[in-house]
């Protein structure tokens, strides 16, 4: 028997700690999660414990996905969360404000990419 969200793509650009369980939750039941993670400032989880390589917190929250880390502030890594949107079924983000809208990876720049 398949899982439920097997077959089911997903960005996630989430920190911290709802959206990152949010996501867990979808690779428990069988979804593809690719988490990104800012190379420039680690995701809130792992300093919280204060060890940036060994966070059971991050560990548990991100269980079940593929994740690396990206410089999003650069043109290369914005390319690649594209490239990566654009074969997705959800994107999934929660920086503040418009942080992803500066990145040009919001709803309004994956919208044409991804149309779905």
């Amino acid at each position: 028997m398949a899982a439920p969200l097997e077959g089911i793509r997903v960005v996630s650009l989430c920190v911290g700690a709802v959206m990152p369980e949010l996501t867990k939750l979808m690779a428990e039941y069988g979804a593809d999660v690719i988490k990104i993670e800012s190379s420039i400032t680690a995701d809130f989880m792992r300093r919280v414990a204060g060890d940036l390589e060994n966070s059971p917190g991050w560990a548990e929250a991100n269980r079940n996905k593929r994740s690396f880390a990206v410089n999003l502030k650069s043109g290369e890594g914005r390319d690649l969360v594209r490239r990566l949107a654009a074969d997705a079924d959800v994107m999934g983000e929660n920086y503040r404000g418009d942080v992803v809208d500066a990145w040009g990876l919001g709803y309004d720049d994956i919208r044409p990419i991804n149309p779905s």
